[in-house]
């Protein structure tokens, strides 16, 4: 009978124990979420319906959250706020890495504009210098770009079949401070049934520490590159493009491949240097057989942008950024 005694009260204190931790950290997530949205254009109140936190599978949920603006006409409402870590969270205070928001509207009340986003994910994120995290993972899935927010690029995107684009976008970037390094592993925009750019980007001599916008001009040609590339890989665009052009001039598709090659051969024509004619002839590849394109650049040692601004020369610029096309 003791023994049960000991058992069932072991289980009460086990039980009031996991209720308090429940509440505590669903208090404390909630007051960061808070806080989080005040740190942002957000700054105002913050609703919620519902808040779910299971220190077991150690996930937080809340749903139905709305960020209303006290300082702009702007209101957020996300259908799911979700945590993937409560304790990882806890203990590193860090309540923006693991954090997601599902099915979010975003409404600009001046102008009765509206965006819709699938979801927003955070990765990684450490705060840094005053205005830039020191680190960011952030993906972006399913930004619906309606008619009203393309305006006239709708019309263009609609000669070309496309009625609806449904974007995606995705950044991971550190800095390091001590020895002003900025490397951007990964800058990505893309849409459904048109293609992705991919934009990789290593730069010395990057001091953000005390950012300022007027000072940061002056500076900027001092930034050094130490290698950058840009990748594009096409899904339908480019074919709906020459078809477009086709139907618009009257020509075979066959004919505007052939004079688009007739122009980049006049160019390669200008140019004996073998580095900026192997370009523009992976580039005459590329529009034979659009499917993805590389342009990249590892100079030697790294250089400034300033050098590059001043390398008007083609051949010039090629060589100094050992600049390089891969299909």
């Amino acid at each position: 009978m003791n023994k049960l005694k000991l058992v069932v009260l072991a289980a009460l204190i086990i039980g009031a124990a996991y209720v308090g931790l429940n509440f505590a950290a669903k208090k404390m997530i909630i007051s960061e979420l808070d806080k989080l949205s005040k740190k942002t254009e957000f700054a105002g109140e913050l609703k919620y319906d519902s808040v779910c936190t299971n220190l077991l599978t150690a996930k937080f949920s809340a749903n139905n959250v709305s960020f209303i603006s006290t300082q702009q006409p702007v209101e957020a409402v996300v259908e799911t706020v979700a945590l993937d870590n409560i304790y990882s969270a806890l203990i590193s205070k860090n309540f923006t890495s693991g954090l997601s928001f599902e099915n979010v509207k975003l409404t600009e009340k001046t102008k009765n504009k509206e965006i819709n986003i699938n979801l927003i994910s955070f990765d990684k994120f450490t705060e840094g210098s005053e205005k830039f995290p020191k680190e960011l993972g952030m993906t972006v899935k399913g930004l619906h770009l309606t008619k009203e927010l393309l305006g006239k690029e709708h019309e263009q995107l609609s000669t070309l079949g496309y009625e609806s684009v449904l974007a995606n976008l995705s950044i991971d970037y550190s800095i390091d401070e001590d020895n002003k390094v900025l490397s951007l592993n990964t800058l990505s925009y893309g849409a459904e049934e048109l293609g992705e750019i991919v934009i990789k980007l290593k730069l010395g001599a990057v001091d953000l520490t005390n950012f300022n916008p007027i000072m940061f001009m002056f500076s900027y040609p001092k930034i050094e590159l130490v290698s950058a590339s840009c990748s594009y890989t096409d899904d339908s665009f480019f074919n709906r493009y020459i078809e477009m052009m086709s139907k618009k001039t009257g020509q075979s598709k066959e004919d505007i491949i052939k004079k688009m090659d007739r122009e980049i051969n006049a160019v390669i024509a200008q140019f004996q240097d073998p580095a900026v004619q192997d370009i523009l002839l992976k580039l005459k590849d590329f529009l034979h057989n659009p499917k993805h394109i590389t342009l990249s650049a590892n100079p030697e040692t790294p250089i400034t942008l300033g050098e590059i601004q001043n390398a008007t020369d083609p051949v010039m610029a090629v060589k100094l950024m050992n600049a390089k096309a891969t299909l």
